[in-house]
């Protein structure tokens, strides 16, 4: 049986962009970029990172703050030191209320680059991310939060509706599922893990493909007949929604702690 990860182990799991193996970048340069941007009237905050994202609300906040520490890797120290000297990030105003986060000579033709970006943010706004180069970290959003990684996401503290799709790892939701929330789960190749709280309102669906199993280890929802059957229930009123779906990989759904 294979089992969910937990949090720091698959935020450990993450994929470089890039790997000096067999390239010939042998040198490399660190570089570090930080920024501070007043929010405004923005409502949403959307990103398109080729980094390990990590995503933090914070209360009472009308700035978004972020840190990029990466590792620019190249055939020689003057070349890595000129690529990571082009590394720079900025902020546009998107339709509908909202800001996104650009990068300027992240994805360099003639080295690699790999590091985190910690973001912190209102955690009264909308997230958009979408994570290319390793796996995403939300925590304490009170918004909608809609997830593409590439490999592997953790959600934390969610009160909205959340939408997670990961395309190779584990995606886990920890979530209040507040009625009328939608929680939406997929996986390409690994497992999916929602927790909720201990007495939800929740109408729930299920399915695990590639001879994944279910595991219900909830105590108040009712249990699986087990097989290749799907998974469906409606408790105390139905009035959140979660579904999830795992290509090749299990399904588990159990309590906040």
């Amino acid at each position: 049986m294979r089992r969910i990860l937990p949090a720091a182990v698959l935020l450990a799991a993450g994929l470089a962009v890039g790997t000096s193996c067999g390239t010939g970048y042998t040198e490399s340069f660190e570089l570090v970029r930080t920024g501070t941007v007043a929010v405004g009237q923005n409502t949403t905050f959307v990103v398109n990172s080729p980094f390990e994202l990590t995503v933090l609300g914070q209360p009472r906040s009308t700035d978004l703050v972020y840190k990029l520490t990466a590792t620019l890797t190249a055939s020689t120290a003057t070349r890595a030191r000129t690529l990571a000297e082009a590394v720079t990030l900025s902020t546009e105003q998107v339709d509908g209320g909202g800001l996104q986060l650009l990068f300027e000579g992240a994805e360099p033709n003639e080295g690699q680059i790999a590091g985190l970006l910690e973001i912190r943010i209102p955690e009264d706004m909308d997230v958009q991310l979408i994570a290319r180069g390793g796996p995403v970290l939300v925590q304490n959003i009170e918004g909608s939060i809609n997830v593409n990684a590439a490999t592997g996401a953790l959600v934390e503290g969610a009160t909205g509706s959340v939408r997670v799709g990961v395309e190779r790892g584990n995606a886990i939701v920890r979530s209040q599922a507040l009625p009328g929330s939608v929680i939406e789960v997929a996986t390409n190749a690994g497992d999916a893990q929602v927790s909720l709280p201990s007495r939800p309102s929740v109408a729930l669906q299920a399915q695990a493909g590639g001879g994944g199993q279910i595991f219900i280890q909830h105590p108040g929802l009712p249990q699986y007949a087990g097989g290749d059957l799907p998974y469906g229930a409606v408790v105390n009123g139905g009035l959140s929604q979660v579904v999830l779906t795992t290509r090749v990989g299990n399904i588990v759904i159990d309590a906040n702690l």
